[in-house]
């Protein structure tokens, strides 16, 4: 109880952040009516799998259909597999040709399709301007059914022979009535000239290998290949529980098999990953990305009892990684016979000269050391991410954009406890990642690693999932949902949405302008490269102590009145409080550094309108004072200086008082004058009432008339 209690305390802390939420400006969108699968960016291009279709979008504008980057083909599979496909499998709708894998081959210049094709997946090659080179047989490179897990990667180096090659996990088989679900990771023959080396995989429908796993993505890391995925934990079966675990596999490119092993791997290894949180931890990955050379973030999500799913980020390196999958032998686990627990194998079952790293020939491996690699390939307990965020929202997909920035001394020490933050010196430019996020509602999340606890915006692009992000450095975010494609700027017009200071410096694109009092495009200043630019001069980014330091004297306004004069204070948010609840709810009033209790002073006349600017009503001597309108508790927004001032009639009253012939102003007269005053706004506003009402029922009277004579 105590974990789920930690995590609903974090839920709460999300539940009370100030996130300014609005729709991107310059937003653009392109759809077809296709169900849209992957999408891939090259440079300016912007290729996007869907249903029997395959675009390549301006991604500059992805809206011009009439650009020259602009191409669509259709590739639907043909009339007889899709019947056969119909009288096989559950749902007609899947029997299609799903685009689920775009892979870039940059050195030849192409790319490759992988689509489902009806329950028989197909292979294509395109050049860049989707010009199709061939068409082949994609069993084993994406899966067959269009609702399942795939992950397809090319690799270029360090494979035998050195011939390039591509590496896939997918699921073999279909879910049909007759036939059970067979998972692999697969490698094709390969091929030059005469010599040739067999295709590899792991063992068929051996649940100590892969069991029911959902297959996240690969990545190409130094001599392996790493693949990241969920699958049902063996662990927990054998204690009766129910749980998918998140796991990283690793397989060597130089691996080349065994006689003995067959077509089997010898270096597949796999280990658990998870995220604690307050000794939480967290193993349904989501997502994951690789931020630069050494780092990855998963996405793992929470599903709370009665709640919505939370979501957290975790960090994990790459060298903790390959260390746990590098470890030596005796730390490979196994169920202890007579048991049904899973425990380290010890030391005297496990033989001599298992290699670890990739650096063997698998071909030259003794026959006891083959034996023991087919039935063991879970190794060590886990390698444990370093939690970085926490959304109070359901992600789903994930995105990193890197940026630099230069971080004045003063903001620098406000980042330093950040662990993420690669800081070369205080006076340097740093590299700070953005995250984007995907929810299933539609919306994108953008936080960075300078502040874990803060989010810094969230975008409202759809009302449907988002199921893919891609980032072109520094300039676009593109969103991928059923059946749209979004297009959104990252910086420029976005800054003019944060309202004020403090939320405007939570934002690395972004930087307070103090001439014009706004938050600004700082990424403009930052590439002028002038120390003596006026524009890089006044604008300050990422250092949210100058908010608090903007409340100066200079920027009070003065305000006299004579006494008994109404007045509004306005806290110069006004229309922008309309669109953006998440200002509304962040807003305070004080009279001095007192927060003024509405209840309390309504019988002063002292309101708080829709707009949260303030009115003050028959004001007199004893409500002069500073007022000040306040951002989340804050930052001054602004600030008056009012002043009542004695009328004529009254100055002339105070003197007469002084004089020796004539008495004090009494308490009972002023309470008398008080409530004068009181009659007469009271008056006022059943006159102003009355008005209203008879001009709506004029009005009324007038539309009938009107449409009656139509």
């Amino acid at each position: 109880m105590s974990k789920l209690f930690a995590i609903l305390f974090i839920c709460f802390i999300g539940l009370v952040q100030s996130v300014p939420t609005f729709i991107p400006k310059g937003i653009r969108r392109f759809s077809n009516g296709s169900n849209f699968t992957s999408m891939l960016l090259i440079e300016k291009s912007l290729y996007i799998g869907a249903r029997d279709n395959l675009f390549k979008l301006d991604a500059l504008d992805i809206e011009n259909s009439q650009s020259p980057s602009f191409v669509s083909i259709s590739l639907p599979s043909n009339t007889e597999q899709k019947e056969q496909c119909i009288s096989t499998y559950y749902d007609e709708k899947l029997c299609n040709n799903f685009i689920k894998s775009i892979v870039h081959r940059p050195i030849e210049k192409d790319i490759y399709i992988c689509g489902t094709y009806s329950f028989q997946p197909r292979l294509f090659q395109f050049t860049y301007d989707l010009t199709m080179v061939k068409e082949e047989d994609g069993y084993g490179f994406c899966s067959l059914n269009p609702a399942d897990s795939s992950t397809l990667i090319w690799i270029d180096r360090g494979n035998p022979l050195n011939i390039p090659s591509l590496y896939s996990a997918s699921l073999l088989d279909a879910s049909t009535k007759t036939q059970p679900v067979e998972p692999v990771i697969y490698r094709p023959e390969l091929r030059r000239g005469e010599k040739s080396i067999q295709y590899m995989r792991t063992p068929k429908f051996d649940s100590d290998w892969l069991y029911q796993p959902m297959f996240i993505k690969s990545f190409d890391v130094d001599d392996t290949v790493l693949f990241f995925l969920k699958e049902k934990s063996l662990e927990q079966v054998a204690e009766a529980q129910d749980q998918f675990y998140a796991r990283v596999i690793r397989v060597c490119k130089s691996d080349m098999g065994a006689v003995n092993l067959g077509n089997q791997w010898s270096s597949l290894r796999k280990t658990r990953l998870t995220c604690v949180y307050n000794n939480t931890y967290l193993n349904d990955l989501e997502d994951i990305i690789r931020v630069n050379e050494e780092t990855f973030v998963g996405l793992f999500n929470v599903k709370l009892p009665d709640r919505n799913t939370v979501s957290f980020m975790c960090e994990f390196k790459k060298q903790d990684l390959l260390s746990n999958l590098n470890a030596p032998a005796t730390n490979f686990k196994e169920i202890t016979p007579g048991t049904q627990y899973w425990s380290r194998v010890s030391a005297d079952k496990v033989p001599k000269n298992i290699p670890n790293q990739c650096n063997y020939n698998s071909q030259q491996l003794k026959d006891e050391v083959l034996n023991f690699i087919k039935t063991h390939c879970l190794i060590g307990d886990f390698v444990e991410g370093n939690f970085i965020h926490f959304v109070n929202k359901h992600v789903i997909s994930i995105e990193v954009d890197r940026i630099s920035a230069n971080l004045r001394p003063e903001s620098a020490q406000l980042y330093s406890s950040s662990s993420t933050l690669n800081t070369k010196d205080v006076n340097d430019n740093v590299e700070i990642n953005v995250f984007y996020l995907g929810t299933v509602d539609g919306k994108v999340i953008k936080v960075s690693n300078l502040d874990p606890k803060q989010i810094i915006s969230e975008w409202k692009i759809s009302d449907d999932p988002i199921k893919s992000l891609k980032i072109r450095p520094g300039q676009t975010l593109y969103a991928m949902t059923d059946s749209s494609i979004y297009q959104v700027e990252v910086a420029g017009e976005q800054c003019s949405s944060y309202y004020v200071c403090g939320l405007c410096m939570r934002d690395p694109y972004c930087g307070w302008n103090l001439r014009t009092n706004r938050c600004e495009d700082a990424t403009v200043a930052a590439s002028s490269n002038r120390a003596t630019d006026s524009l890089a001069a006044n604008l300050v980014p990422l250092n949210p102590s100058l908010c608090a330091r903007l409340e100066r004297q200079e920027n009070v306004k003065t305000v006299q009145l004579e006494s008994g004069s109404f007045v509004l204070l306005e806290c110069l948010l006004g229309a922008d409080i309309r669109r953006n609840d998440f200002l509304y709810q962040h807003v305070e009033w004080r009279r001095g550094q007192r927060p003024i209790d509405f209840e309390h002073f309504s019988s002063m006349n002292i309101f708080l309108t829709a707009n949260k600017d303030l009115i003050i009503a028959s004001g007199n001597s004893s409500l002069n004072g500073i007022y000040n309108c306040y951002y989340d508790k804050s930052e001054l927004i602004s600030s008056y200086s009012v002043t009542f001032k004695q009328g004529e009639v009254t100055k002339q009253a105070s003197k007469q008082g002084s004089s020796p012939n004539q008495k004090c102003i009494t308490a009972e007269s002023y309470i008398k004058q008080y409530n004068n005053w009181c009659d007469e706004y009271n008056r006022y506003h059943r006159a102003l009432n009355e008005w209203e009402e008879m001009k709506d029922k004029t009005c009324s009277t007038s539309s009938a008339f009107f449409a009656d004579r139509n």
